[in-house]
């Protein structure tokens, strides 16, 4: 029974709106037929842009489009101007910005470094200790291997007596460069 219901009532919402525009068509375009009397007045009225010209003459007319010209460039050119000035406010805002930007960039670089750098030199030491225990002749092997620089720190933090020890079983040349970097580099 439901199934009924729903059909018939949009074909009864169909049959309305066709009679309402039939009714509407008859209204607007033959309104007698409904014993209304039918509309003469001319619906359209064409405006005068600047108002009635009919008593000015062609300088003043041209004199009215010129000041309207006038105004409206000069409404066009505020715009533009306070566009511009809002653009400038967004450029200087933008460039804060980027210079906040490079600013914490710098230093979390800055920060990074030294993070890397304890590590760096919290390993090394760690290296140290691991040598303090093993043969001369092995570390010597592994710090000629090394940049100049960690096997400096290395044997800066090595027993001195360990440290004398690897150094006699390194090559003399690389040795020397090793205690020459060793002395004029500040303990990390």
């Amino acid at each position: 029974m439901n199934n009924g219901i729903i059909p018939a009532l949009i074909v009864i919402c169909i049959v309305i709106l066709v009679l309402f525009a039939g009714v509407y068509g008859v209204y607007v375009y033959k309104p007698e037929l409904l014993g209304i009397a039918p509309i003469t007045t001319d619906t359209i009225k064409i405006v005068q842009p600047y108002g009635p010209n009919e008593n000015l003459s062609p300088v003043e007319i041209e004199t009215k489009n010129l000041i309207h010209q006038r105004d409206s460039l000069s409404r066009q050119l505020a715009k533009v101007t306070d566009s511009l000035a809002k653009l400038k406010t967004v450029n200087a805002n933008a460039n804060k910005n980027v210079e906040d930007l490079k600013l914490r960039y710098a230093v979390q670089e800055k920060e990074i470094t030294q993070h890397l750098d304890s590590l760096v030199k919290a390993n090394f030491t760690l290296f140290a200790l691991m040598y303090d225990k093993a043969g001369a002749k092995e570390v010597a092997k592994i710090l000629t291997e090394l940049d100049e620089r960690d096997a400096a720190f290395i044997l800066k933090t090595m027993k001195p007596k360990n440290a004398a020890k690897v150094l006699e079983e390194m090559n003399p040349v690389q040795a020397a460069s090793i205690m020459t970097l060793s002395a004029t580099q500040p303990l990390k």
